[in-house]
């Protein structure tokens, strides 16, 4: 390796742990999708462009080559692998699956929840009570349960009485002064009116008698604030006055002492009861409300079931000895005064947490979830927000969604420290050793998928790049920019093109201002800088064309042109483009035809998720073409594998043994680590790693032959074992931990090979070493996600809620926050068990339209095989499958009031750039359709380049403007335009 490109190396990743906090406190603000969207390369290559562009500045001006076109391809290539986990697409998606059982179960408390709450190991999620927890908790519990409420209301009645005589005597002597003014203060010059008689006080001394140690505390602060009131009480003693002081020390005396001897007996009465227990008796079932009263009776009817009959005699012989020494222990506790209270409360503690840890795992946790179910909403809360304060215990997960700064007398706090106090607090205030452990777990399982894929983009490199050599439009906007001075777009072999007279080709930067202009202007149109409808070009095809008779059947049929997609649709084969609309066109004039046969194709039987649930029922075909492709792709691979043996072709990514190796250990160690985090159920991971692999290569297939992102196109994963009814077979248990695991092929998976096999590509044309590639992209992962768990952590601490959410303007209310695992859940609670673990029979419908897909991808590509004149390519399927708009998971359409299911917004632009194409390439050749690629390619840059300064621009205006509230200063027009509105981010890309 050379020393320059370990210097590039090293200055990557300071510039990851650098901008990863200002990149997800910017992706917070900027992206308006709910699930993160924004692309790993636009996110690239906006930097890297202005990373360019600075470049270009000094070498102009100072003569002077700072970074050589492979360290420029270094630096990228570790700006791609790294900015989506810095953009919170895998970092947010982690913790809000990690907390969103936990925030739901607090809230709501539902069967589905506890179920689901039941089934997190700690090792993986931070559940709280800890055992230090659990043992305060439950001798909190207790111990609050055995205080007697009549005596407490008694003390608290006697001492209303002597607040009252208090107040009533300081008020006597105001009126006294009012009514004889003198000159001088109280008991100077005008004497004072006499104190009560004692036979006036008898009644009052006698309240003494029920007052507690630290209700007695509590008289004198009241007194000495009455005394404090004015001139005219300063220096008079009202408790002397009452004949209170002796009365009062005595009693403090006697109730100190007998509180004291309590505190001592308390422990050792109480070791062998535990909370549970009193469960049992009437008194303390009547005392539950309705809800807790339910909770516990399912718990008692467990519990007798799981003792059996002799156990049942022997735990009513426990609740009868229980019943009589009831009273004993209410007199003993409620003898207890508050520090005395404590000092009991931390010895049943210790001697709780002594025998929870002797417990097994599987033991604590039945225990915990016992105690925890039979909590109400406000008491789950509560445990969930103690932070270490008071003797309380140290597990403040709460402070994840409150932030650690919770009310106004807080909040005002906060705004008397400096951006470096409120840290230090943040990082002392985290409960890190509850988070320390799923931290390191969930990353353990994130590095071992990222090498996993490392070695299947070598794998694949053999056939895609070596001998394939697909055409990566991706790559080429990246090679535009990076090498802005060689003659790329005429050179025979792109490893050593010309170089160019000038830093840009001038075609490149007419397209980059084109690109740049036509979003600046849906830009400006979107946060209201000038009065325009849309401010992109739009046309409803169906309100124009199709509106009388049988023809009305054929909706939602938009045209969109989007400059990104017009771009990039031009650098592909004309066979593909051709592919992708007309595939579309077909596909509607089927489903018209269709619609018009019947009507009411239909799956009966309801998962919640909204749309879908009716015909052509795309995604279901898109996974069923995605399994014929990934097969196909995987046995050529295979197969140019076996016939060249394991000898690299060229420089290797990973060396050939070490890569077979990981090929085969990587996969068992991921299982290893799901099973070790609850999925434990072989056909689940069979069959849902099967599908991953499939739609992950396929993913890459499509990206790598047409450039669209296809990150976001996915199944959807959460309903895959209801839709294969595998839920009665896996039990809900599994189920619910299959569903905190299912954002991972958008924010991971579906990212990441693509990526790699792009920085591959990038890398072999300006002849850079792909072993060199591969150490930076492993550091560049490894730096990214480390430093971007931590700050995520301390961001939400930090602001809470507000951290995770949409930016939504001044005021304005915010969406709640998006968890892949939140929505399935409450889908699962409305209904009911059958949600969770009853479905045992396979959506059928669902499964007949995943096998058409199956067949239609491979007809399509036996055509293409034995007809080479056959117009429609098979990837123009899978394009238009996953193009649709289709619930939350296309990146093509991010709505504006035309949302609606089986919606294509892509075909439109793709048309426009097929027809031009075409039309260059049979009047103008070859020579002029290269000579146009750097339009092209400039109009995808400057789109992206549009939307990366509007979205700085519109984080600039927002900090600015929170500045200026803060400071309780007006807020102009213009701010107003930029903070009221979401943040930019075009419509249809």
């Amino acid at each position: 390796m050379k020393l320059s490109h370990l210097f590039t190396m090293l200055l990557g990743l300071a510039v990851i742990a650098v901008i990863t906090p200002l990149s997800q406190f910017l992706t917070i603000n900027t992206v308006n999708a709910e699930i993160e969207t924004a692309t790993p390369v636009g996110w690239a290559v906006g930097l890297l462009f202005s990373l360019v562009l600075a470049l270009a500045a000094v070498r102009l001006l100072a003569r002077l080559k700072l970074l050589s076109k492979a360290n420029m391809v270094l630096l990228y290539a570790m700006l791609t692998v790294a900015v989506p986990v810095m953009n919170l697409g895998l970092v947010r998606q982690t913790f809000l699956s990690m907390y969103a059982v936990t925030q739901e179960y607090v809230h709501h408390g539902t069967n589905t929840y506890h179920t689901a709450y039941n089934a997190q190991p700690h090792e993986w999620f931070p559940k709280v009570p800890t055992r230090e927890g659990l043992a305060w908790n439950k001798a909190e519990t207790l111990l609050d349960k055995l205080r007697d409420r009549g005596v407490l209301k008694r003390r608290d009645r006697a001492m209303k009485e002597v607040f009252s005589a208090l107040l009533a005597e300081a008020q006597r002597i105001r009126l006294a002064a009012e009514t004889q003014p003198t000159t001088g203060p109280a008991g100077t010059d005008s004497p004072l009116p006499p104190p009560p008689k004692p036979a006036e006080t008898a009644n009052l001394r006698k309240e003494i008698a029920h007052l507690w140690v630290d209700n007695v505390e509590k008289v004198r602060v009241r007194a000495r604030q009455l005394q404090a009131g004015g001139d005219l009480l300063k220096g008079v003693d009202l408790l002397r006055r009452l004949g209170l002081p002796g009365p009062l020390d005595q009693q403090r005396r006697l109730a100190g002492e007998q509180s004291r001897q309590a505190a001592e007996r308390v422990p050792k009465l109480l070791a062998d009861l535990d909370e549970f227990d009193l469960v049992f008796l009437p008194e303390f079932f009547d005392a539950l409300d309705p809800s807790s009263q339910d909770r516990a009776e399912r718990q008692k009817r467990r519990h007798f079931a799981r003792v059996g009959q002799a156990g049942q005699q022997a735990l009513q012989e426990k609740v009868r000895a229980l019943g009589e020494q009831i009273p004993l222990f209410r007199r003993e506790v409620t003898l207890l005064g508050r520090d005395d209270y404590i000092d009991a409360r931390a010895a049943l503690r210790d001697l709780y947490l002594a025998r929870y840890r002797k417990l097994s795992r599987e033991d604590f946790d039945d225990l915990r979830n016992s105690f925890v179910f039979r909590l109400p909403r406000r008491t789950r809360a509560d445990l969930t927000g103690q932070r270490g304060l008071e003797s309380t215990p140290d597990q403040f997960i709460a402070g994840f969604r409150d932030t650690i700064w919770i009310g106004p007398k807080a909040d005002q706090a906060k705004q008397e420290l400096k951006l470096r106090e409120k840290l230090r607090d943040v990082w002392r205030t985290i409960p890190w050793p509850i988070w320390r452990r799923p931290m390191i777990l969930w990353g353990l399982l994130f590095v071992t998928l990222f090498l996993l894929l490392m070695c299947l983009a070598e794998w694949l490199r053999r056939k895609w790049i070596a001998r394939e050599n697909l055409a990566f439009p991706l790559v080429d906007v990246a090679d535009h920019i990076i090498r802005h001075d060689s003659r790329l777009e005429v050179a025979e072999d792109l490893q050593q093109p010309e170089p160019r007279k000038h830093l840009f080709n001038g075609v490149f930067l007419l397209g980059l201002g084109l690109g740049f202009v036509w979003l600046t202007v849906e830009a400006v149109a979107h946060y209201g800088l000038v009065q325009m409808d849309k401010g992109y070009i739009y046309l409803d095809l169906s309100k124009v064309a199709f509106q009388t008779g049988a023809l009305r059947a054929l909706d939602r049929i938009y045209i969109v042109i989007s400059p990104i997609i017009v771009g990039l649709a031009f650098l592909v084969s004309l066979e593909v483009s051709f592919s992708i609309w007309m595939t579309f066109v077909l596909w509607k004039v089927v489903f018209w035809v269709v619609k018009l046969a019947d009507p009411n194709i239909k799956d009966s039987i309801y998962t919640g998720w909204s749309g879908g649930r009716t015909y052509p029922f795309a995604m279901e075909q898109f996974l069923g073409a995605c399994v014929c492709f990934g097969a196909v792709l995987l046995y050529k691979s295979w197969r140019v594998g076996r016939q060249h043996g394991q000898a690299p072709l060229g420089d290797p990514f990973i060396p050939p043994k070490l890569n077979l190796a990981g090929l085969i250990v990587l996969p068992l160690v991921a299982a290893g680590l799901l099973w070790h985090l609850g999925i434990t159920n072989i056909p689940l991971l069979l069959l849902a790693g099967g599908l991953l692999l499939a739609q992950t290569i396929v993913a890459a297939r499509v990206r790598a032959e047409t450039g669209l992102p296809t990150q976001h196109c996915t199944y959807e994963f959460t309903k895959l074992p209801l839709v294969f009814g595998l839920t009665g077979l896996t039990g809900a248990k599994v189920y619910t931990l299959f569903i905190t695991v299912a954002f991972l092929p958008v924010s991971l998976l579906f990212r990441t090979l693509p990526q790699l096999l792009e920085n591959m590509e990038l890398a072999r044309r300006c002849r850079l070493k792909l072993r060199t590639v591969a150490v930076s992209a492993f550091l560049a992962f490894a730096v990214a996600l480390g430093v971007g768990m931590v700050c995520f952590m301390v961001g939400s601490y930090y602001k809470g809620t507000t951290f995770w959410v949409e930016w939504n303007g001044l005021g304005g209310q915010r969406p709640g926050n998006f968890a892949t695992a939140r929505y399935p859940l409450w889908v699962s609670h409305f209904l009911g068990e059958q949600g969770l673990d009853k479905y045992t029979s396979p959506h059928w419908i669902r499964v007949v339209f995943m096998l058409i897909g199956f067949t239609i991808f491979g007809m399509l590509m036996l055509l293409r095989k034995h007809f080479l004149r056959f117009p429609l390519h098979p990837v123009g399927y899978i394009v238009v499958m996953l193009s649709f708009y289709y619930a939350w998971v296309t990146p093509y359409f991010k709505g504006d009031g035309t949302a609606n299911l089986e919606t294509c917004t892509l075909w439109g632009s793709v048309l426009v750039a097929w027809g031009v194409k075409k039309l260059i390439i049979k009047y103008g050749g070859m020579n002029t359709y290269r000579r146009a690629k750097p339009l092209f390619i400039g109009l995808v840059v400057g789109a992206v380049v549009c939307v990366f300064a509007f979205n700085i621009l519109d984080l600039v205006c927002s900090m600015v403007a929170e500045n200026r509230l803060s400071h309780g200063l007006e807020v102009g027009d213009l701010l107003k335009n930029f903070v009221d509105k979401p943040p930019y981010s075009p419509k249809f890309y």
